[in-house]
């Protein structure tokens, strides 16, 4: 599960976010944004060392900054944070279900919300009124969608042993 993940997969998942995102964050209100960079950041620390998982939260971090305009280096140090704990939590937690994949995935998009709002506060940026419902919504539809795409790239990544097997 410690597998390298190759550089290519990595390129491909970025621009691929990206575009997403991009067109995400045209078509649907403030309120409903997927957080797709995370979402990718948790997948691919999920099956990497912790140095690997923060190097990716780091650069869906930027990109995430620069497509919400957003001080550069805000999302870069969440995703960094989430990054580097998700492949530290997979050594403790083994979420078999769905609940408990959505659970850990809505924790985690919680912190990198809580990070993100927390680091622009500090910074001095004006927070538009009734955020925290935007927050909230925006950490519940990541969480939801985010078990989603976990578990279809899990299984893109490990295959049942026994699908081939089974009559």
């Amino acid at each position: 599960m410690n597998e390298a993940i190759p550089k290519l997969e990595i390129a491909a998942l970025l621009l691929g976010t990206s575009i997403i995102q991009l067109a995400l964050s045209a078509a649907l209100p403030d309120a409903l944004l997927i957080d797709l960079p995370v979402i990718m950041t948790i997948c691919l620390a999920w099956r990497s060392s912790p140095v690997a998982g923060a190097a990716s939260g780091t650069v869906f971090g930027l990109i995430h900054d620069g497509i919400l305009g957003l001080s550069f280096g805000v999302n870069g140090l969440s995703k960094t944070l989430i990054g580097f704990a998700c492949a530290n939590l997979r050594h403790t937690l083994r979420p078999e279900s769905y609940l408990a994949q959505a659970v850990l995935i809505l924790s985690l998009a919680l912190a990198d919300n809580c990070c993100v709002y927390g680091l622009l506060y500090l910074l001095g940026q004006p927070m538009p009124p009734g955020f925290q419902m935007d927050f909230l919504l925006e950490t519940a539809v990541t969480g939801l969608v985010g078990t989603a795409i976990f578990n279809v790239y899990n299984r893109i990544k490990s295959p049942d042993p026994d699908f081939r097997d089974r009559d």
